[in-house]
């Protein structure tokens, strides 16, 4: 009788079922692994990176108690000295060595020590490093010295491929702060430290581009950009000028935190519209939009005009942000700002939008016109008229007040605000503020009069955490006077477009109009609000959040 292939080879039926169970067991198994292409590990994969971190700090002490042993036997002997004998030994692969600050390198591992305040030769661990070699935890500690060992009056420009190690030894001004472009730089903060961006004309941080960026954190560390010269920002301040991010990230590069210790990160406001004045056209300009608390900072106002102004400027889009290890991260774009209030010379333009909490800066607000108050986040109001109040900008994302229907000039409306436009019936009896939403231009029965909108938020960037670490991140306040914490839902964030749309107002002429669609039709991130899109009249991409902490 002819034999089968399976006779033949010696396979039976079942054990090519086995085999086939086990393959399919295998792929369900590494599929476990997968999340949207994106591996994710479990806690047991992720314990064996925390069971390294915990060796070298276990190591570490070791040497430390056993200096501490034969500094008992032997008075005379001092740690570099017996650093010496270490590496002589192989307990330790090398060492830089500073009354004030130590490196060691042990089983390829880059260790932090400091010395215990009054308390002779005690060291104490900090943490490890990830270096690249040996020659950057050697100007590690040169740059540790030199920073504490300068004047009042010097500074230390950050160089390429090196690591700054900070404390509360170091002078707060000794850097400005600023990694230029195409370089890598890496700061270690050892002790409870606030950094703000006071008497500085740049964020707090501020990352060039193609760049990328090592902040290790042991402690608590805290970042703001809340200040203007030496003055901090006054909420609603007229200015065309943007509000800064906490930390500046240009689309370009890469943001990475490292280490065991808590950060908050802080964008500054927006700036109120100001008021349409013929003699100083400055003084008519939109408010400049608010600093993400990680990413773009904000837009520039546009520019007033007497019958056409300019609309606000984008916001700045955001790079790539990586938190790992154990870092608490939370970071706070900039509020939102009030439309411009009008005289009876003039109208206001329009209020700066929020930032994201990591992500795009806010856009600015549109600038004024004569007549017509512009669009923003809040809207600027229309020309006052004799004989009425002068009318007010908007506030918390509305529109501005405007001339009514009892008056002659009943078509010169105010500017919309991000929640809703001004007041009134367009065209096609439709009532106008619940479809000019995001920030639409206030418009008048003159073909060539109307003034401007706000511009584009800021793209959002790339945004992941590892291991143990975790994220909070917060759009900028809703409330204008940042009197509470109610943080903007910006639309582009739940996935809502803002979408364009005409009618015609004057014959021969299409004004367009925003609303936002109730369908999801942005891509969001998995993080949700916080993480995306700057606020603008119209908004940006929300980019990418992936999570690879460690699962249960």
């Amino acid at each position: 009788m002819k034999k089968s292939f399976c006779e033949k080879k010696g396979i039976s039926l079942i054990s090519i079922i086995i085999i086939a169970v086990i393959a399919v067991i295998l792929i369900y198994i590494l599929l476990g692994f997968l999340k949207d292409g994106i591996l994710v590990l479990s806690k047991a994969q992720t314990a064996g990176k925390e069971t390294m971190d915990n060796q070298t700090a276990e190591g570490i002490n070791l040497i430390l108690s056993a200096f501490d042993t034969h500094k008992a036997t032997d008075p005379k002997i001092n740690f570099e000295n017996f650093l010496v004998e270490e590496k002589q030994t192989g307990e330790v692969d090398d060492y830089w060595y500073s009354a004030r600050l130590v490196i060691i390198k042990y089983k390829n591992n880059y260790a932090v020590l400091t010395p215990y305040a009054n308390a002779g030769e005690k060291y104490e661990y900090r943490g490890k490093l990830n270096l690249e070699n040996d020659e950057i935890a050697k100007n590690a500690v040169d740059n540790y010295i030199k920073s504490i060992d300068l004047t009042s009056k010097e500074k230390i420009d950050f160089q390429d491929k090196n690591v700054y190690v900070i404390s509360q030894l170091v002078r707060s001004d000794c850097y400005d702060y600023v990694v230029g472009d195409y370089q890598s730089v890496g700061l270690v903060f050892l002790d409870d430290l606030e950094i703000n961006n006071k008497n500085r004309n740049h964020p707090a941080i501020e990352v060039g581009n193609n760049s990328s960026l090592d902040i290790y954190v042991y402690k608590s560390l805290t970042i703001s950009s809340l200040y203007n010269g030496n003055e901090e920002i006054e909420y609603n301040k007229i200015t065309a000028d943007c509000g800064y991010a906490g930390i500046r990230l240009p689309s370009t590069s890469t943001l990475k935190f490292i280490g065991s210790g808590s950060v908050k990160v802080y964008g500054g406001p927006a700036g109120k519209g100001g008021t349409y004045d013929e003699k100083d056209l400055k003084l008519g300009s939109g408010g400049g939009g608010a600093g993400a608390g990680i990413g773009g900072n904000g837009g520039k106002g546009g520019a007033a005009k007497k019958n056409q102004s300019e609309n606000g400027k984008d916001g700045e889009p955001c790079g790539t942000v990586i938190v790992t290890e154990k870092i608490q991260l939370s970071a706070y774009g900039g509020a939102g700002a009030e439309g411009g209030n009008s005289t009876l010379e003039g109208a206001g333009a329009g209020g700066g939008y929020p930032g994201a909490g990591i992500g795009g800066g806010g856009a600015g607000g549109g600038g004024a016109t004569k007549l017509l108050g512009a669009g923003g986040f809040s809207g600027g109001a229309s020309i006052s008229v004799e004989g009425e109040e002068l009318f007010v900008g908007g506030k918390d994302g509305f529109a501005g007040n405007h001339l009514n229907d009892k008056h002659r000039y009943e078509y010169y409306y105010a500017g919309g605000g991000y929640f809703s436009g001004p007041d009134g019936i367009d065209s096609k009896k439709k009532n106008r503020s619940s479809l000019c939403l995001g920030g639409f231009f206030g418009c008048g029965n003159d073909i060539n009069t109307y003034s401007s909108t706000g511009g584009t938020g800021g793209n959002g960037g790339i945004v992941e955490k590892t291991d143990y670490s975790n994220i909070n991140a917060y759009n900028g306040n809703k409330i204008t006077d940042n009197s509470s914490t109610e943080y903007t839902q910006i639309y582009n964030q739940d996935g809502k477009s803002i979408e364009k749309y005409s009618y015609k107002k004057v014959e021969g002429m299409t004004f367009v109009l925003n609303k936002v669609t109730g369908k999801k039709k942005v891509k969001v991130t998995k993080f949700g609000q916080g993480i995306g899109s700057g606020a603008g009249y119209t908004e940006g991409t929300n980019g990418i959040f992936r999570d690879k902490t460690a699962k249960d």
